[in-house]
């Protein structure tokens, strides 16, 4: 059902995704009811402005900042410990 959520309830679901963040490729352990719907929109860090582990790339701090470089903003910071390289 596109414009719906897994759920069923009607709401619509776009999902922002960080390109080298590679949990959300993972099979999950348990089946879950929610699913991704509508348009991906696909973030990918410049080289050497995050570092590559799977806690940064996966970090909510991090997603906030690219979407911040993405519409030209500048409010938003990594947190230290994932600051490249």
């Amino acid at each position: 059902m596109r414009g719906q959520s897994g759920r069923g309830v009607g709401h619509s679901a776009d999902r922002i995704v960080n390109r080298q963040d590679l949990v959300p490729q993972l099979l999950p352990v348990l089946p879950l009811p929610d699913a991704h719907v509508n348009t991906k929109y696909e973030l990918n860090p410049p080289f050497g402005k995050v570092k590559q582990t799977l806690a940064c790339m996966h970090h909510m701090a991090t997603y906030n900042w690219l979407k911040e470089q993405l519409a030209g903003g500048g409010t938003d910071l990594l947190i230290a410990e994932c600051i490249g390289p």
